[in-house]
């Protein structure tokens, strides 16, 4: 069999999307068999390294990066991040992005794009934004896709993610919680204004509290971190927490709020999208390039509770989910100049109300029965569609069809034999 050479530069070891993304990427094109593959690791942002990778993923992972002979003349070269750091190194040159959460590209943005030979989206939405923006070259949806046999609804619930990871918002001690209803918000919260932070972390938190304030029995569980994984950040995030909570005069009837700071494995993850007490994954987010943990929740059977924008849009199931309206606004001047090149300074991104995003909480607990019943319907659909076999199967097919019959009739393309 012969395969083509391909150079991956990409961040596989770091504690962010993009990390989980390149990994299975890395795992998709490795058991295509297609492939000789080459990883060159990069950082990502602020992000840390991870330690929640299994054994055989590290394995494949560090055989990619020792297996040097490989050179950028003789190959396919993929760049898994931001349109900025795309380069013409090999000699087919290809951009992996999730794109950006608001309408519209920057200029740098869209000139980058147009110098190399193909892009690579998890969208519909970001393939929008991308053609409107004035992006030539071929833009192709490959959705990053859920790995199924952990997020499901058959796996053994791992019940220690209750018993180690939960933080109380008052004294930082490990605790079970105690309610019975509990809404799920995953994601990092960014260290800025409330409204400003694209997770919209605060806003949701405030909205929870609002909304179910004096009810018994609901609580709001949030898998989050500031900056990184490490115990300081575990108690500079829960002083983010105090510090919303401080705001309210009337503290007597705040419901329960509690944070799980720290790595999970998928296994765990997974548990704890289906833990019992967990009925609904709840955001307010400005927008999203995929929405990973969105997908990984309705792999496991949780109705959706999301603003009706962005990425999602693609997979969200109508009757499943409380879809939330939104008004287009500016994205906030310190987002702008905080990722300088990034958002052009006509952006704008979604944002959902208080009032509306309250009224779709309480519809969502009044009608949970059926939208549970809904939501375990939807699976069989969701994943025959998104597993991680179908969609990356696209990635591949993309990548052989850049490169067909005259990569093997080039001279200077050096195939190898196994």
């Amino acid at each position: 069999m012969l395969k083509r050479n391909l150079i991956i530069r990409a961040s596989a070891y770091t504690r962010s999307g993009y990390g989980a993304h390149a990994r299975d990427i890395i795992k998709a094109l490795w058991e295509s068999q297609k492939f000789n593959i080459r990883l060159i690791p990069t950082g990502w942002g602020n992000s840390s390294i991870t330690d929640v990778i299994d054994t055989s993923m590290m394995d494949i992972l560090s055989f990619c990066v020792n297996n040097q002979e490989i050179s950028f003349e003789d190959s396919i070269f993929v760049h898994l991040g931001i349109p900025t750091e795309f380069e013409r190194l090999g000699k087919y040159n290809v951009g992996i992005t999730a794109g950006i959460e608001c309408e519209t590209l920057t200029e740098e943005w869209v000139k980058a794009c147009n110098a190399i030979d193909l892009i690579i989206v998890p969208s519909t939405f970001v393939e929008s934004v991308f053609l409107t923006s004035g992006v030539k070259t071929p833009v192709v949806v490959c959705p990053e896709g859920v790995d199924t046999e952990v997020f499901n609804i058959t796996s053994e619930v791992d019940n220690s993610v209750t018993e180690s990871k939960f933080l109380n918002r008052n004294t930082g001690e490990k605790i079970d919680f105690k309610t019975d209803f509990n809404f799920l918000l995953v994601g990092q919260w960014l260290p800025y204004d409330i409204g400003a932070d694209r997770k919209q972390i605060a806003l949701s938190i405030k909205t929870f509290i609002d909304t179910f304030k004096y009810v018994d029995n609901v609580g709001l569980i949030i898998k989050t971190f500031t900056y990184n994984t490490d115990t300081p950040d575990a108690y500079f995030t829960l002083q983010r927490f105090r510090d919303i909570i401080a705001t309210y005069e009337d503290k007597k009837g705040i419901p329960p709020v509690y944070f799980i700071h720290g790595d999970l494995t998928d296994e765990q993850m997974s548990s704890l999208y289906r833990h019992p007490t967990v009925k609904g994954f709840f955001t307010m987010t400005s927008g999203e390039g995929w929405g990973r943990s969105i997908a990984e929740a309705i792999s496991c059977g949780l109705p959706i509770i999301a603003p009706k924008w962005s990425s999602y849009m693609d997979f969200v199931g109508d009757k499943s989910s409380v879809l939330l309206p939104v008004t287009i606004q500016n994205v906030p001047q310190q987002v702008i100049y905080a990722y300088k090149g990034m958002f052009p300074q006509n952006a704008r991104w979604a944002m959902v109300s208080e009032d509306k995003a309250s009224e779709g909480l309480k519809r969502f607990k009044h009608n949970y029965d059926n939208y549970k019943e809904e939501a375990l319907k939807y699976v069989p659909q969701f994943q025959e569609q998104f597993n991680l076999t179908r969609s990356y199967s696209v990635l591949v097919d993309k990548l052989l069809d850049i490169s067909p019959g005259a990569v093997e009739r080039t001279n200077n393309l050096k195939l190898v034999k196994i």
